[in-house]
């Protein structure tokens, strides 16, 4: 590796896009497409092993679902606690709205029973010869 490359792994990410407009000759790009191909290839690999690999039952799958959940509202929950930008807390509300409802569906729990309101009582009407009285036509 020249050492220019090395150079650049040194530093980070942001001042690395900079470095490498700055210092992009023959040597640089043969060793970032060799280091394009050999990322290729270890995407395409694993691709090939998550498809050999056994396919979980449902339940399995739903355990596993509901862990990452779990574990994305504590994250989301921390995010939540530090922000002060209004905009980003409306998100992370919903992105926290979503994910329990996906934890409660997850974890077999049913939503609560919705009271309902009590109709106002109307007032009945008496019954009998008064009220039931159509009116003639004559």
């Amino acid at each position: 590796m020249t050492e220019e490359c090395q150079r650049l792994d040194e530093i980070g990410s942001a001042d690395r896009l900079k470095a490498m407009a700055q210092a992009i000759c023959k040597e640089n790009a043969v060793e970032m497409a060799r280091r394009s191909h050999v990322a290729r290839r270890l995407r395409q690999a694993n691709a090939l092993k998550m498809l050999n690999a056994e396919p979980l039952d449902s339940e399995q799958f739903r355990v596993k679902r509901l862990n990452r959940v779990r574990m994305q509202l504590e994250r989301v929950d921390a995010m939540l606690e530090k922000e002060t930008d209004p905009s980003r807390l409306d998100r992370l509300a919903s992105a926290v709205a979503r994910l329990n409802e996906q934890e409660r569906q997850l974890s077999n729990r049913s939503l609560p029973p919705t009271l309902k309101a009590n109709a106002p009582v109307r007032p009945r009407r008496a019954s009998g010869s008064a009220a039931s009285t159509e009116p003639t036509f004559e």
